[in-house]
């Protein structure tokens, strides 16, 4: 029983499976058509009844009326099952559902990445009369595959001017207008973007959607702009009132994730960014079809991995985003994240060659999202050995970044030059952007800039310690060993040999890659048997444990823990204990 109905199921699924595959066609046809008829005459109260009752229309080869389809594909959509909406959404079309039909099926088919596809169902229907809302609608969704799919703004934005010109009821000019604000921040026009949507939140005649849309510009696009804090109450605002507009817009649920990811990414909040992207794979599914956002979704897994130093993990999570295959300038970019992790990784002949395929499908239409290209350009050129061009691009994308007053993308790459070296020549901004952006990763960036720029060891070894706190080893491996180099130079070979300890601790938790500022580090070199005990020293093992465990005398033990505490600079265990914690298990091995 299930309320007032009493439900009747197969024992087994696959009995259902092998009744059908043995029942001739027509026999097929009339028994789904008796299905839609009892479920009909039920009522079809439920949600799950209206998707049923399509589906089984759909399957009698009876299809009269395009009303159940239509309804169906929209729960479907609804529920991300792209691969259902999509199959109703052109049955729908076929049976007549008209602008209705194609506006629903377009939205599906350009989220999954078939934007030929979307064009011509928008296009076989676009000189057929329709009211003014469906007028609109039909415009926004054209221009919006237009530009994001196709790649051809001048049309899109045509599109919209010319709907905008025949629309006299002001919620659906607002519409329209709210559909070009999203083109325009793709583009990365966020500032007047985000301005012009918090007058439309204020003001009067907006629609239920046209409110989802505009929030959903301000949550997505004012992270860029160093907004984080205002962009999480946009999410939270969106997120409050999603009953209201879900079912109309369920691809703005994805759009809102992105915008919380990156408000926590570039906070400084690693396990926030992570529990966004869990976020986002439950809303859609484990085997959804919208391989899009799937693969956005594990991109973004493998940048919060690569920032945390976990680089084995990074390559292989987003070489799995890239498996799966779609338009050219979105798999673009994870290919781009792979590059940066294979870079790293110290392949650079891999490197290079992802490089050019993500550089082959770069498009000034999608800038913003694209600006990962640019960061993983210039470590690519960064690890190939070529540092002063690293730089000279780290500088090129923060001027471009800062005519946009893009802060976010700005910040990432002044910081960059100073991880290259470069930090006297960006300090002065990069302490001014930060003083604009929001979070504690802006505030370590600035000070990592200040004290690399002066020299300070100690401020270096502070920063690196923040960097630990925030979960990013690589960067604190990499402060340690600027910090050393300081130390070094302001003669102050023990605090040096520390530092380069620790650089070298955290550096090994990544896997030990060869970053430019690691490159130069003049560590102390353990012997593959010192790391391995003082590794376990650290971890808390006795001498006599250890010595069991690696089949070795105590004084063995014993006489290789001294010349560990000797090269490092330390005490004794607790001084290497405290040396060695970095916070992240070392990377396995493939």
């Amino acid at each position: 029983m299930d309320g007032r109905r009493t439900l009747v199921r197969l024992a087994h699924p696959l009995y259902g499976e092998a009744i059908r595959a043995g029942s001739p066609l027509l026999r097929t046809r009339r028994r789904y058509r008796q299905l839609a008829e009892a479920l009909e005459a039920a009522g079809a109260r439920r949600r799950d009844d209206v998707v049923r009752l399509a589906v089984w229309r759909l399957e009698s080869g009876a299809v009269k009326d395009p009303a159940p389809l239509l309804s169906g594909c929209a729960i479907a959509w609804a529920a991300h099952d792209a691969t259902l909406a999509t199959r109703l959404g052109w049955a729908a079309l076929k049976a007549g559902g008209g602008a209705r039909a194609a506006i629903l099926l377009s939205d599906v088919l350009s989220f999954s990445e078939a934007f030929t596809d979307s064009e011509a169902a928008l296009t076989s229907v676009w000189n057929e009369p329709c009211g003014p809302d469906l007028r609109a609608q039909l415009a926004m969704q054209r221009a919006w595959n237009l530009n994001f799919g196709l790649r051809r703004p001048a049309e899109a934005d045509a599109v919209l001017d010319a709907a905008e010109a025949m629309l006299d009821d002001p919620s659906l000019r607002q519409l329209v207008e709210a559909m070009r604000l999203n083109l325009r921040v793709l583009r990365g026009e966020v500032h007047e973007c985000a301005r012009i949507a918090y007058e439309m939140l204020e003001g009067e005649h907006l629609s239920v959607v046209g409110e989802a849309m505009a929030l959903g510009i301000t949550a997505y696009g004012l992270p860029y702009t160093g907004r984080c804090d205002e962009a999480r109450r946009m999410f939270l605002r969106a997120r409050a009132v999603e009953a209201s507009w879900h079912d109309a817009a369920p691809s703005e649920v994805l759009k809102l994730i992105a915008g919380n990811y990156l408000s926590e990414l570039l906070s400084g909040d690693l396990d926030a960014a992570g529990r966004a992207v869990l976020q986002g794979q439950e809303v859609l599914g484990d085997d959804s079809a919208l391989r899009l956002f799937r693969r956005i979704f594990l991109q973004w897994h493998g940048e919060i991995a690569r920032m945390r130093g976990r680089l084995a993990e990074a390559a292989r999570v987003t070489k799995e985003a890239t498996t799966l295959a779609g338009a050219g300038h979105f798999t673009a970019l994870a290919v781009a994240e792979l590059a940066h992790c294979t870079a790293l990784l110290g392949d650079q002949a891999g490197a290079r060659a992802l490089m050019a395929e993500a550089e082959r499908d770069r498009t000034e239409v999608l800038y913003l999202l694209q600006t990962s290209i640019d960061s993983a350009q210039r470590w690519v050129t960064a690890m190939g050995g070529r540092l002063p061009r690293a730089v000279q691009l780290a500088l090129e994308h923060a001027d471009r970044a800062h005519s946009h007053d893009l802060l976010g993308i700005e910040l990432v790459a002044l910081h960059d030059a100073v991880r290259f070296g470069a930090a006297r020549r960006v300090v002065s901004r990069l302490v001014e952007v930060a003083r604009r952006h929001d979070g504690v990763l802006a505030t370590v960036y600035a000070a990592h800039a200040t004290a690399a720029a002066s020299g300070d060891g100690e401020e270096l070894d502070q920063v690196a310690g923040s960097y630990r706190q925030l979960g990013m080893i690589l960067h604190a491996a990499e402060a340690y060993a600027q910090a050393s180099a300081a130390h070094r130079a302001r003669g102050r070979p023990q605090q040096g040999r520390t530092s380069a300890a620790r650089a070298s601790a955290c550096a090994a938790a990544c896997g030990d890659p060869r970053t430019p500022a690691l490159a130069r580090l003049q560590g102390p070199v353990l012997t593959p048997r010192e790391r391995e005990i003082a590794r376990l020293a650290a971890a808390g093992l006795a001498s006599k444990e250890i010595a069991a465990r690696l089949v070795l005398s105590i004084r063995t033990v014993d006489n290789h823990l001294q010349s560990v505490y000797g090269k490092l600079g330390v005490n004794g265990r607790t001084e290497l204990t405290e040396l060695l914690d970095t916070d992240s298990p070392p990377e396995e091995e493939d």
